[in-house]
């Protein structure tokens, strides 16, 4: 693992901080050229950008300190070492996902249109987020005998174990492009993208945590936090596609009167 890139006398270059930085950067810039398309204005992607990168990391870990709170009852300054670790995605999707919507809403914009418009960013920024993880030795497997095993040095456990994070790398990016073939050959409904990515990360999500290893919080029913959040996700994306389908027949109605 390289958790540090390089030391600038007192300063040290975080792998995880990083990485996280170029997926945010990667993001906002995709969704630049993606609101240039439509003709919407730079500076409100601009605006949301500041305000999504803030959500998402408080967001983020106040999820992890909530389901690893006795860690950091012990130790309280540990809250801030964000650089080494300590990220959910879920909560900084949550937190990312109610700030905007709140910002949407407040400046009128056409919800699912924008929705559907930084919804396609997001799994490219995460890749990076994950290569990030990887390179910290975070988020790690469990100990498998696949040849896609490998050995997490800082463990000090010498065994083999699953890159979760590679393969969650991999779905991200999967997920991208399979996000830009929906909206170029099948989407016909605003909201679509957006539905789609919750529902296939909702999935993708609550089966990889069956390979993680590290320390996820306290199970409910036999289930991790994440995978908790997951069925949510799914009750959400379904509820959300409900209502997405009944505006559409209600437009449909109304024009045909």
């Amino acid at each position: 693992m390289y958790p540090d890139i390089m030391n600038l006398g007192p300063l040290t270059l975080h792998s995880y901080g990083l990485f996280i930085s170029i997926g945010f950067a990667f993001g906002i810039v995709l969704a630049l050229y993606r609101a240039s398309k439509i003709n919407m204005d730079a500076s409100l992607i601009l605006d949301m950008s500041i305000y999504a990168i803030i959500s998402a990391i408080v967001g983020s870990r106040i999820f992890y300190i909530i389901v690893n709170y006795p860690e950091y009852l012990k130790n309280p300054i540990k809250v801030f070492y964000i650089h080494k670790g300590g990220l959910v995605f879920y909560g900084g999707l949550i937190g990312a996902l109610a700030t905007l919507s709140y910002y949407m809403i407040k400046h009128k914009l056409e919800y699912l249109k924008v929705a559907d418009l930084l919804i396609v960013c997001l799994p490219l920024g995460h890749f990076f987020g994950r290569i990030g993880c990887f390179l910290n030795g975070c988020c790690y497997g469990a100990h498998t005998t696949a040849p896609t095993g490998i050995i997490f040095p800082n463990l000090r456990d010498n065994v083999m174990r699953h890159p979760t994070q590679l393969y969650e790398s991999a779905f991200c990016l999967s997920a991208f492009f399979l996000l830009l073939l929906i909206e170029k050959y099948i989407k016909k409904t605003e909201g679509v993208l957006f539905v789609s990515y919750i529902y296939m990360y909702s999935a993708w999500r609550f089966s990889i945590e069956f390979l993680r290893d590290d320390d996820r919080g306290a199970f409910l029913l036999g289930l991790s936090p994440s995978q908790n959040i997951s069925l949510l996700g799914f009750l959400f994306a379904s509820i959300f596609l409900y209502l997405i389908i009944k505006n559409r027949k209600s437009n449909e109605i109304k024009k045909g009167v």
